[in-house]
């Protein structure tokens, strides 16, 4: 979906994307990165700095160029900015809040021309093709896959408003009592992220509903249904303001044939003994929770509660709609980073169940690390240390600092030595017992690893220890 930004908005996306995380860069760099011009980039830049304010790209003729992010400010803010400086977005976010007669109606609405419009339509049904849904070009709306449309829509709403929808304050109250109504008399209870997705599906589909009745899923009504769930369609139907009652518990919670959103493990755990293909689901996942637990020797305070996210979460990004940036990549990168050896382990397990499961090596990596927090805490500290000597000056006052630092960042990765001897005292010592030395005096012989760090340690080195980590573990779990 993201080529609906257009040639410059792809251009500045790719731009932002390569400077997020990075210090200084060159122009000549991103040029080559991005196979665009210095004087294109320096066009995009200068136009970025006026629609980002706060966020902004510096330049400075010795150092290149570097993305500034202040606090409180995120990738988020830029794809905002980006989708709201896209008429073919800015189109497809009209049709959902309102139909309109002739495309010359829409063009006023949106204070374009109708030309441009036009170009924008015929652009966006050619991407949402394979979607199976379009803008009708007779009554300019939304039709075709209501399922798809209902599945855009939210993934469009979440990437560019995050938490600020435009939908109407009342309407979300409302939805938010009955589903919390519906989670009390089921006894069952639900974390406010995902109260929160489920309120936004529904606000979607009541919006949907009120536009037009006939905006309903192709589908088996599930029959007979409890009657809190009845009480649930009732009150949404109300709401809809639509003459019957419309199941609207089976929209969100039972999206397709073997799929179901339910309020328990033990509600999960019947329906996959009246289903075998979420039967089977259930038991691979059950075994691949069992092998992270068997190679990382750790035990999960909850393998019911990970088993329960994890079929929650895959479940929810099957009906997700990529529209710009990657939040898999962004997650993944920073597991990577502060449990380098728990995610190699994990990296490799997972890609011997992801044939099995039918999903993608990495969604499914995403799923995983999405489940459980015990990754984070209990696994981490099953990570390998490495053997490190720290040598330096004796009471040097960098020497201090960088152990203080080095301890902090690598708690579960180094086991640091500080070394206050001589160094030739100590050659075939460290040579022998030690996996890395790191030293702050530059002209040293020596037969091992070698970081030279004259100065306060800083993101660089870090950088770099962080990489030397990450490749010694690759070693030890491709052993494994």
């Amino acid at each position: 979906m993201k080529q609906l930004l257009g040639k410059q908005g792809l251009r500045m996306l790719d731009m932002i994307t390569y400077l997020y995380h990075r210090e200084w860069v060159t122009l000549e760099q991103l040029s080559a990165v991005t196979k665009f011009t210095e004087r294109t980039l320096r066009e995009d830049i200068k136009y970025l700095n006026t629609i980002l304010t706060p966020i902004t790209i510096e330049s400075s003729k010795k150092s290149g160029i570097r993305l500034t992010v202040p606090t409180n400010y995120s990738l988020n803010f830029i794809y905002t900015t980006l989708l709201s400086n896209s008429i073919e977005f800015t189109v497809l976010e009209a049709t959902f809040f309102q139909s309109y007669k002739t495309i010359d109606d829409l063009a006023v609405a949106l204070h374009s021309d109708t030309s441009i419009v036009t170009k924008a339509i015929k652009k966006i049904n050619k991407a949402v093709d394979h979607y199976h849904f379009q803008i009708s070009p007779n009554s300019i709306k939304l039709v075709g896959d209501e399922q798809a449309i209902t599945v855009f829509i939210k993934s469009y709403l979440l990437k560019k408003y995050d938490k600020n929808m435009p939908l109407d304050k009342d309407l979300i109250e409302s939805i938010h009592h009955a589903i919390t109504r519906l989670f009390h008399k089921r006894g069952a209870t639900i974390t406010p992220i995902n109260r929160n997705l489920l309120i936004l599906y529904m606000a979607i589909r009541i919006r949907r509903l009120k536009l037009d009745q006939t905006n309903r899923y192709l589908r088996q009504i599930d029959a007979p249904q409890p009657p809190a769930i009845s009480e649930f369609n009732q009150e949404l139907s109300t709401l809809a303001e639509i003459n019957d009652v419309y199941d609207f518990y089976s929209d969100i919670f039972h999206p397709g044939d073997d799929q179901y959103i339910c309020f328990s493990i033990d509600e999960l755990y019947e329906k996959a003994a009246q289903s075998p293909a979420l039967n089977q689901k259930i038991s691979s996942y059950t075994n691949l929770l069992t092998s992270i637990e068997k190679e990382l020797n750790f035990s999960f305070n909850s393998k019911d509660a990970a088993l329960f996210r994890l079929h929650y979460i895959s479940l929810q990004e099957a009906y997700h709609i990529p529209i710009i940036g990657n939040k898999t990549d962004l997650l993944l990168n920073h597991v990577k980073l502060i449990i380098p050896y728990v995610y190699l382990v994990v990296s490799n397990i997972v890609e011997s169940f992801s044939e099995e499961l039918q999903i993608d090596t990495t969604a499914l990596l995403y799923y995983v690390f999405s489940s459980s927090p015990d990754f984070f805490t209990i696994a981490r500290t099953k990570q390998p240390k490495l053997k490190v000597a720290l040598y330096g000056q004796y009471h040097n006052l960098t020497t201090i600092n960088n152990l203080n630092i080095l301890t902090a960042t690598f708690e579960h990765q180094f086991d640091i030595t500080f070394l206050e001897s001589t160094f030739e005292d100590l050659r075939e010592e460290i040579n022998r017992d030690y996996d890395l030395l790191i030293t702050e005096i530059n002209n040293i012989d020596i037969e091992i690893d070698n970081f030279c760090m004259p100065f306060d340690i800083s993101s660089t080195e870090i950088a770099s220890l962080q990489q030397y980590y990450f490749n010694a573990m690759s070693k030890i779990a491709s052993i494994k």
